[in-house]
């Protein structure tokens, strides 16, 4: 499996995860759930669409900046390589 399918399919994960979420928010309104526990659903979903976020911008470095051949080993390329 190739790393972009890999990175595809865990972020086709993260968005089901994320639409699970929103859907118990919908349907703890509908149903008159208490209003806390939907307040934390609602920060949970925000926690996810961050992660979410984190891991698309991590695959956007990797696949423009980090995975392009490098001519030189110079100090600047290790280092970017470190950080990913």
């Amino acid at each position: 499996m190739t790393n972009r399918l890999r990175t595809r399919t865990r972020l086709l994960a993260r968005i089901r995860r994320l639409q699970t979420r929103i859907k118990a928010i919908k349907r703890g309104l509908l149903e008159g759930e208490d209003r806390r526990r939907i307040l934390r659903q609602i920060a949970a979903s925000r926690e996810e669409m961050d992660t979410l976020m984190a891991e698309g911008l991590k695959a956007h470095y990797r696949a423009n900046f980090v995975n392009r051949r490098m001519d030189s080993t110079s100090k600047q390329d290790r280092i970017k390589r470190a950080f990913v």
